[in-house]
């Protein structure tokens, strides 16, 4: 084999790849009534990002895609992650607003461990 037919069988590869990826997507309902835009897409395999988004466009994307939602405190402070998957694709909303009601609280825990040490967590409060 020479290196042209290397390149050229690796680009190929990488054209069937990006094929693939794109029959997925179309397998992914209600992305095509969303105005919020991804800001990454299959840069990991099968995955959708979002950032940064306001609640009134984490309740957009949630009833376009549907599903159920996992919901974890975000490393960005008060802020929330939000995850599913369609399809074997991974969905995520990465340091989304909060619903108005809820709040990221913060609250030590020990862990029994040899040393015992506290901890910092976070939980989602909702009232």
């Amino acid at each position: 084999m020479t290196t042209k037919d290397k390149i050229k069988e690796t680009l190929l590869n990488e054209i069937k790849i990006c094929q693939d990826q794109i029959e997925k997507l179309e397998t992914i309902p209600g992305l095509d009534k969303l105005e919020p835009s991804a800001v990454g897409y299959f840069y990991m395999p099968n995955q959708i990002d979002f950032d940064h988004l306001t609640h009134d466009k984490i309740i957009e994307v949630i009833k376009a895609i549907g599903g159920k939602w996992d919901k974890t405190p975000s490393g960005v402070d008060g802020r929330i992650d939000y995850k599913t998957e369609v399809n074997g694709v991974t969905i995520r909303m990465f340091a989304g607003e909060p619903p108005p009601n809820c709040k990221i609280v913060e609250y030590l825990e020990e862990v029994p461990a040899q040393p015992a040490r506290t901890v910092t967590k976070r939980k989602l409060q909702c009232l």
